[in-house]
């Protein structure tokens, strides 16, 4: 059974990780010039890249699943 106001809470997060991006972007790099940054308390991950003064995320992805060749694990 799903958690009643789960939904909510991921959208809350994952919002929450895109604003701390709009700050702070200079994360690690994985593969190439992809950076990844993890959603807190939930399994995904926002995988983007810096150019300029601009973030462009390329992918939001549940950590389970299989890694991506293009972006890295």
């Amino acid at each position: 059974m799903r958690s009643k106001g789960l939904g909510v809470r991921f959208a809350d997060a994952l919002q929450a990780c895109l604003d701390q991006l709009a700050t702070n972007p200079k994360h690690q790099k994985r593969k190439g010039d992809f950076r990844h940054v993890m959603v807190e308390k939930f399994p995904y991950r926002v995988v983007f890249i810096v150019e300029d003064n601009t973030v462009y995320v390329y992918q939001i992805r549940h950590t389970r699943r299989g890694p991506s060749k293009r972006f890295g694990p």
